[in-house]
C-alpha cells in the first residue's frame, strides 16, 4: 500500500496534484488571514458591503465566463483544434467583458446609490470580469494546473500585502479600499496567466467564426444553468442584505469564508479529475467503467470532505472567539449548516463533472432551474425569519435536489450507451 501511494505521488500527475494542493492551501491560508483581517478592521457593516460587491461580481463572472469554467476543458480535451478553440474562447469572453463593463458603468452611474457602494460594485465587478477572461482551462487541459495555482498564489499574497499596508497606515477603513486593490491584483494576475499560457498556446484565428458559433451553441445552455445555480447559492444573500441588513450579510460571508477551506479542496479535486472524466465519457468509451468511476469518485469526494469539515467545525468557535469581535459569533450558526452542505458538495461537484462531460446540457439546465426556484421559494420563507441561518438552510435543502436529478440523468445516459454498445459486442462475439 505504501509503495503504491509513493508511486502515485511520484508520477507526473501525482506531482502536479501535490503542487496544486500545496499552492492552493498556501493561497487559502493567505486568503483566510486577509479576510479575517478585513472582517475585523472593516466591521460587519463594511465587510457586508464588500461581500455584496463580490456577490454581484459573481453574477457578472457567470455571464462573461460563458460556461468556460465547466465546458472549455471538455472542448479542449475532446476536440481537435485546441489552439483555435482557445483563441475563439478568449475572443468571445473578452468581447463579452467589454460589453458588460460598459453596461455596468452605465447602470451604476444612473442608479441612486451612495458613492462608496458605487465604487465597491465597480471595483468588484471589474475584477470579476478580469477573472472571467482567464486561460485557466488551458492549464487544466494540459495538466499544468500547478502553474496557474502559483500565479493565483502570487496574486493573493500581493493583495494581502497591499491591504495590510494600506490599512496599517490608516489610509481608510471602508470596503472601497479592498475592492480597488482586488481590481489591481486581479488585472496583474490575468496578464501573467496569459503570458505563461502563451508558451504552449499559439493563437489561431483560422475558422474563427465557425469556432465562435460552435462555442456559443455549445455553452449557451450551460450559461443559463450556471445563472440558475446562482439562484441556489447567491440570490438569498442579496435578499438577506435587502430585507435585513448589510451587517447580517457580513456574518454569513464570514461563515462562508471559513467553509471555503473545504470548497477550495473540492474544486481542486474536480480540476484534477476533470480531464480524466472527459476521457471516461468520450464517444466510444466504456459506459460500464464510467458508471463505476462515477460512484467511486462521488464516494471519494464525500469522504474527503467529511474528513476536513469535522475538525473545521470543532475548531470554529475557538477561532471566532480568539480572532474576531464578539458580534461575529452570529456567524457560527450558519457555519454549522454550511458544514453539512460542504460535505455533500464534495461529491456533488464530481457528479456535475460527469453530467457536463456527457454533454447533457439541457438536463443540467432543468436540474439547476428547478433547484434554483426551490431555493428562491425557501428564501422567501426562511430568510426574513432566520436571517443568515435561513440563507444556509435554503442552500442545504435545495442543492441536493439538483444533484439527485443530475445523477439520475447520468445513469440514464450511461444505460442508453450500454444498450447501444450491446449489439456491437454481440456481433463481434459471433464473428470471433
Amino acid at each position: 500500500m505504501y509503495r503504491r501511494l509513493k508511486q502515485m505521488a511520484l508520477s507526473p500527475r501525482g506531482r502536479v496534484g501535490l503542487g496544486l494542493s500545496a499552492a492552493n492551501y498556501v493561497q487559502a491560508a493567505v486568503g483566510f488571514v486577509v479576510n479575517f483581517y478585513l472582517a475585523n478592521r472593516l466591521g460587519a457593516e463594511q465587510y457586508g458591503l464588500l461581500s455584496y460587491g463580490l456577490v454581484l461580481g459573481t453574477v457578472l463572472y457567470t455571464l462573461v465566463n460563458f460556461g468556460a469554467e465547466r465546458t472549455l476543458v471538455r472542448d479542449l480535451v475532446q476536440g481537435r483544434d485546441e489552439h483555435a478553440v482557445m483563441t475563439a474562447s478568449l475572443i468571445l469572453r473578452g468581447s463579452l467583458a467589454v460589453a458588460a463593463l460598459i453596461v455596468l458603468v452605465a447602470v451604476v452611474g444612473a442608479a441612486d446609490l451612495p458613492r462608496p457602494r458605487r465604487l465597491v460594485v465597480l471595483g468588484c465587478g471589474t475584477a470579476a470580469l478580469f477573472w472571467a477572461c482567464g486561460p485557466v482551462a488551458w492549464f487544466d487541459a494540459h495538466y499544468q494546473m500547478h502553474r496557474q495555482a502559483l500565479i493565483a498564489l502570487a496574486e493573493k499574497i500581493l493583495y494581502a500585502v497591499l491591504v495590510i499596508a494600506v490599512f496599517s497606515r490608516g489610509l481608510g477603513a471602508t470596503a472601497v479600499v479592498p475592492a480597488s486593490l482586488l481590481l489591481v491584483t486581479r488585472g496583474l494576475s490575468l496578464a501573467t496567466q496569459l503570458a505563461v499560457a502563451r508558451r504552449t498556446w499559439k493563437p489561431d484565428t483560422r475558422d474563427l467564426r465557425r469556432h465562435l458559433r460552435w462555442l456559443a451553441a455549445g455553452s449557451a445552455v450551460i450559461v443559463l444553468a450556471a445563472l440558475a445555480n446562482l439562484l441556489i447559492s447567491h440570490w438569498n444573500q442579496l435578499v438577506l442584505e435587502h430585507r435585513l441588513s448589510t451587517a447580517r450579510l457580513g456574518y454569513y460571508a464570514l461563515a462562508f469564508q471559513m467553509i471555503a477551506v473545504v470548497t477550495l479542496l473540492q474544486n481542486q479535486v474536480v480540476r484534477l479529475f476533470f480531464p480524466r472524466i472527459a476521457t471516461l465519457v468520450d464517444a466510444g468509451a466504456d459506459p460500464v467503467l464510467a458508471g463505476r468511476k462515477l460512484r467511486h469518485y462521488a464516494a471519494f469526494g464525500w469522504g474527503l470532505s467529511l474528513a476536513v469539515v469535522v475538525p473545521l467545525l470543532l475548531a470554529a468557535p475557538w477561532v471566532v472567539d480568539r480572532f474576531f469581535t464578539t458580534d461575529y459569533r452570529q456567524a457560527l450558526a450558519p457555519l454549522r449548516i454550511l458544514g453539512v452542505w460542504a460535505v455533500f458538495y464534495g461529491g456533488a461537484r464530481l457528479i456535475n463533472a460527469f453530467l457536463v462531460n456527457l454533454r447533457l446540457d439541457r438536463q443540467y439546465l432543468w436540474c439547476s432551474l428547478g433547484a434554483g426556484l426551490a431555493s428562491v421559494a425557501l428564501g422567501l420563507v426562511l430568510v426574513p425569519r432566520y436571517g443568515e441561518v435561513g440563507v444556509a438552510m435554503a442552500l442545504l435543502i435545495s442543492h441536493p435536489m439538483t444533484t439527485a436529478a443530475q445523477w439520475f440523468f447520468i445513469e440514464q445516459e450511461l444505460k442508453r450507451r450500454r444498450l447501444v454498445a450491446a449489439p456491437d459486442t454481440e456481433v463481434r462475439n459471433h464473428e470471433s
